[in-house]
C-alpha cells in the first residue's frame, strides 16, 4: 500500500548498516588473523555474454557508477540515460519490458515512468553479469534477450583459510560525484557464512563535452545488501537476501531530457524526488550431481516513487498534478524453479533443462493535493497481471553434435483500472543446433518462438487513471532466428590465445507495442536484422579485443492506429543504435603490479524515427575514448587497490543513441553524455 515515508530515517538506516558493515569486518578479521591470507579472487565483476567471448574467468574492475559502464562495450547491447534515475538496458534496439532482466532472481520489470529509467542496480557489487544478446533459447522470456545480474556473497570475497574479511573504498569523479563502500563478510562453523554491504554516492549534475550542465541531478544514493547463507548439508544450500536501493534529490522533472529542453520549452522545474527499492530473496539449491541441480528462488520485491509536483522557479506545470504529492508503487512477487538433469542414453547425452515460474505484479499510483491546489484532484488507481509459465529444454549430444529442442507454455492475464481481466495463452517452440566442426570451431544455429504479455501501465503518470481497455489487443509474438560460430585456439602464430565470435539474426516481433505511443495499442510487425563479430586475443601481457556490431529495424503492417500516430510503413523504431565498433587494449606490467587499459566505442550515423515530431531524422555519429591505470601491490601492501581512469578522454560532445535524441516539441531534448570525467578509487581488503 502507497505511503508517506521518511527520507532521514533512511538514511539513519543505511548509515546504521554501512557501520555495522565494517565493524563486523573489522572484529571478524581479527579472529581469523592466524589463517593464510592469499587471495583467490578479486573484487570485480564477472562479464559473460551470448555475442562475444571474453575468455574464462573475465573479471571488470571498471570503477563503474553506472550500468553503462559497465555493459556498453559488450557487442549489441547499450544503455540508456545519463542521470541516476533514468538507466535502460538496450539490446538490439530493444529495451524495458521487452527484456527479461533479473537481479538475484527477481524480476526488475517496473515500468514507472518514461522520463525514468526501468533499472536501479548498483554496478558495484555485482559478481556476474550474464547477458543473452537476443533471445535463442526457450528459458528466456523476453523478447530481446535479457540480463541476469548476481550480486556478490560472503564465499566469493573470502581468501583460502579465511573466516572473515573486509573492504572499504572510495571514489572521487570530477565530472561529478563522491562514493564510498564498506563491506564485512564472514563464515561460522564452516556452515554459515554472511555479507553486510553499504554504499553511498553524493552526486552533483555534471557538464556535457561543451561545458553545459546536463539535467539537474543533486541528490544522495544509497545501497545496503544483506546475505545469509546456510550449507544445510553436501548437497543443500539456503541463502536469505536484503537488497534496498534509495535515491533522493532534487531532479528535473523530466530526467532524460536535456537540461537545454528545460529552459528553451520554459519548463524548468526541479521537483524533491524519493525513489525506494526493497527486494527480499530465499533461494534453494540442491546439488544431487547429474541427477538433479534444482534452484528455487522466492522473492518479493517493492519500487516506490514519490514527488511534490509544486511551481518550480516560476513555471506552471501540470494543473492535474499541479502542488499535489504524487506517489507511485510496484510489487513483484513469486517463485521460479529451475532445474538440470543429465541423462545417458546409449551413445546419446541428454542434458535437460526444466523449470516453473509465477509471477504476480501490482501496481498502484495516487495523487493526493495539498491543501494549497486549486487544480489538483484526488486519484487512485491500481492494476495487477499474472504470469504462469512452465518449461522444457534437452540438449541432446551425440559426439560433435548437440540438438537443442525446448517448449514453453505461457499462461498470462491482466486487469486495468476498473476494466475487464484480459488473458493470454500460448505455446512457443525452439530449436537449436551445434556442430564442433573441428577441435576450435563449432557452428551453431537457432529458432527460437516469442510471446510477452502486455504490461501494465506506467505508474508515475496519469495514464494509469484512464487507461483505454482495448478488447482487440494482442500479445506480442513472433520469433527469433540467429546462425554464428565461435572459434577458439591456443598458441596460433605466437599468439598465446585467440577467440573470434560471429552472430546473424532476424527478429520479427508481431503485433508490436512500443512503449511510449500506449501498452493498449498494436502497432503492426516489427523486423530487426544484423550482426555481431568479435576478436579477442592475448600475447603474454597483451590481450586485445575488437568488435562490431549492428541492427536496422523496421515497422511494418502497420495498424489504424500507428498510422494515426505518423508512423509510416518501414520507420525505424527509435532506440535503433547505429553501428558500432568497438576496441580494447590491455597490458599488465606484471614487475610493477599494473595494469593499463585504453578503450575505444565508435557509433555511426543511424536514421530514427522521432515519435515527438513524427518525423525521420539522424542520430549523430561519436567516439569515444577511456583510459585506465590499475595498481594491485604485493608484499605489505597486498589487499590494496588504486585505480586511475579518464573517460570520454577527448570530451567528447555526444549522446547515446538508446537515449533520447533530437528536438521534443519545440527544443532539443537530446540526452547528452557527460564530458571528460576523472575517476580514482582506493579500496582495501583485508
Amino acid at each position: 500500500m502507497i505511503r508517506s515515508n521518511s527520507g532521514s530515517m533512511r538514511n539513519k538506516l543505511a548509515r546504521s548498516l554501512v557501520l555495522a558493515s565494517l565493524l563486523a569486518g573489522n572484529l571478524l578479521a581479527s579472529e581469523g588473523a592466524g589463517y593464510s591470507l592469499d587471495r583467490v579472487e578479486m573484487w570485480g565483476t564477472a562479464i559473460n555474454s551470448s555475442s562475444v567471448s571474453l575468455g574464462e574467468n573475465q573479471i571488470e574492475v571498471k570503477q563503474a557508477g553506472h550500468l553503462s559502464d559497465l555493459l556498453r562495450d559488450i557487442p549489441g547491447v547499450d544503455v540508456a540515460g545519463t542521470h541516476s534515475l533514468n538507466q535502460n538496458i538496450n539490446i538490439r534496439g530493444l529495451s524495458g519490458d521487452a527484456l527479461d532482466v533479473r537481479l538475484d532472481g527477481a524480476p526488475q520489470d517496473i515500468h514507472l515512468f518514461h522520463h525514468f529509467g526501468d533499472l536501479r542496480i548498483n554496478a558495484d557489487i555485482l559478481k556476474e553479469a550474464n547477458i543473452q544478446v537476443g533471445n535463442n533459447s526457450i528459458v528466456n522470456n523476453g523478447l530481446g534477450g535479457g540480463v541476469r545480474f548476481k550480486t556478490m556473497g560472503a564465499n566469493d570475497l573470502l581468501r583460502a583459510g579465511q573466516s572473515a574479511g573486509a573492504r572499504v573504498s572510495t571514489t572521487y569523479a570530477s565530472n561529478s560525484s563522491k562514493s564510498a563502500s564498506l563491506a564485512g563478510y564472514g563464515r561460522f562453523n564452516e556452515m554459515f557464512d554472511f555479507l553486510l554491504y553499504g554504499n553511498y554516492i553524493n552526486q552533483e549534475t555534471p557538464k556535457d563535452g561543451k561545458g553545459n550542465k546536463l539535467a539537474t541531478n543533486e541528490g544522495d544514493v544509497d545501497n545496503i545488501l544483506v546475505k545469509f547463507g546456510a550449507n544445510l548439508t553436501d548437497s543443500q544450500r539456503l541463502e536469505l537476501t536484503y537488497d534496498r536501493f534509495h535515491d533522493e534529490g532534487d531532479y528535473a522533472a523530466r530526467p532524460n531530457f536535456s537540461q537545454g529542453w528545460a529552459t528553451g520549452s520554459n519548463r524548468d522545474s526541479i521537483f524533491p524526488t524519493e525513489y525506494n527499492r526493497e527486494g527480499v530473496t530465499l533461494s534453494h539449491e540442491l546439488d544431487l550431481g547429474k541427477a538433479l541441480v534444482l534452484e528455487t528462488t522466492l522473492y518479493h520485491s517493492k519500487n516506490e516513487i514519490s514527488r511534490w509536483e509544486g511551481n518550480s522557479n516560476g513555471v506552471t506545470w501540470m494543473a492535474a498534478r499541479r502542488d499535489a504529492d504524487i506517489e507511485g508503487e510496484g510489487l513483484n512477487k513469486g517463485v521460479t524453479l529451475l532445474a538440470k538433469s543429465t541423462l545417458e542414453t546409449g551413445a546419446f547425452t541428454h542434458g535437460l533443462t526444466y523449470g516453473v515460474e509465477y509471477q504476480k505484479q501490482e501496481a498502484e499510483q495516487a495523487t493526493k493535493p495539498r491543501p494549497s491546489s486549486t487544480t489538483a484532484t484526488y486519484q487512485y488507481s491500481k492494476e495487477k497481471r499474472l504470469l504462469k509459465t512452465f518449461y522444457l529444454e534437452d540438449r541432446i549430444e551425440y559426439g560433435r553434435f548437440a540438438l537443442i529442442p525446448g517448449a514453453r507454455y505461457n499462461d498470462y492475464e491482466r486487469t486495468l483500472q476498473s476494466k475487464p481481466t484480459q488473458s493470454w495463452t500460448e505455446w512457443t517452440y525452439a530449436l537449436a543446433g551445434e556442430v564442433k566442426a573441428t577441435e576450435n570451431l563449432t557452428l551453431k544455429a537457432s529458432y527460437t518462438e516469442l510471446f510477452r504479455g502486455p504490461q501494465l501501465s506506467e505508474i508515475f503518470s496519469t495514464v494509469i487513471h484512464s487507461s483505454t481497455y482495448n478488447p482487440d489487443l494482442k500479445a506480442q509474438t513472433g520469433n527469433n532466428q540467429e546462425v554464428g560460430f565461435v572459434y577458439r585456439t591456443k598458441a596460433i602464430s605466437g599468439i598465446d590465445e585467440l577467440v573470434l565470435n560471429g552472430n546473424l539474426f532476424k527478429t520479427t516481433i508481431d503485433n508490436y507495442i512500443d512503449d511510449y505511443f500506449s501498452n493498449n495499442q498494436n502497432l503492426g510487425e516489427l523486423t530487426i536484422k544484423g550482426f555481431e563479430v568479435s576478436a579477442n586475443a592475448r600475447l603474454g601481457d597483451f590481450d586485445t579485443g575488437v568488435s562490431y556490431a549492428r541492427s536496422r529495424s523496421k515497422i511494418d503492417d502497420l495498424s489504424t492506429y500507428a498510422i494515426s500516430q505518423g508512423i509510416t510503413g518501414g520507420s525505424a523504431i527509435g532506440k535503433d543504435v547505429g553501428d558500432s565498433i568497438g576496441l580494447r587494449l590491455g597490458y599488465s606490467w606484471a614487475p610493477y603490479n599494473l595494469r593499463f587499459g585504453w578503450e575505444s566505442t565508435f557509433v555511426k550515423e543511424v536514421e530514427a524515427f522521432n515519435p515527438y515530431l513524427k518525423v525521420n531524422f539522424d542520430k549523430k555519429s561519436y567516439n569515444v575514448h577511456d583510459v585506465s591505470v590499475q595498481w594491485k601491490p604485493k608484499g605489505a601492501y597486498d589487499g590494496l587497490t588504486a585505480i586511475l581512469g579518464i573517460y570520454n578522454l577527448f570530451d567528447e560532445y555526444y549522446a547515446s543513441h538508446a537515449s533520447v535524441n533530437g528536438k521534443v516539441q519545440s527544443a532539443d531534448g537530446t540526452d547528452y553524455e557527460p564530458g571528460r570525467n576523472v575517476k580514482f578509487t582506493l579500496s582495501y581488503m583485508f
